[in-house]
């Protein structure tokens, strides 16, 4: 009875700890489309491990300038919307996951008025891998692809 009492103790405290590791892993995500909505660069480029990965191009420098060249000049840029949904968070280890969503991207409305309504730019799945290093979930790579079916 002592030992099945520590088993539910053990399974609970899992449990906990995978809620509490599901909110950072989604404030992790909320954090990366809000820097890119807002062209921080810098601070996109810091929710990577150091040698994380968007597709192909791996290591911080190199997703800098991945980033930089994407996002340009806030000044004169479309005003976008970065989102995802669906999301599907699938722990592979106790400081590893998976990340199954949609993504989408919009360009906001110039005036404002309801009338001129967001345009859907892209949409596609994508699958993430993130690791926690020194107890901060990272982005070891990111995969967004357009869909399949």
């Amino acid at each position: 009875s002592e030992v099945m009492k520590k088993d539910m103790m053990g399974e609970h405290m899992a449990a906990l700890q995978q809620a509490a590791d599901r909110d950072a892993i989604e404030a992790l995500q909320w954090r990366y489309d809000r820097a890119l909505d807002r062209f921080e660069t810098d601070k996109d480029v810091a929710l990577y491990t150091e040698d994380g990965s968007f597709g192909a191009t791996k290591g911080r420098e190199a997703l800098r300038k991945m980033m930089s060249g994407f996002t340009g000049s806030p000044k004169g840029a479309p005003k976008l919307q970065h989102a995802t949904s669906n999301d599907w968070v699938e722990f592979t280890g106790p400081d590893s996951a998976t990340i199954h969503y949609y993504w989408q991207t919009y360009s906001l409305s110039k005036s404002g008025k309801l009338d001129d309504p967001p345009k859907l730019l892209a949409a596609g799945n994508g699958v993430d891998e993130v690791v926690r290093q020194n107890g901060q979930w990272l982005f070891k790579s990111r995969t967004v692809v357009a869909p399949k079916d």
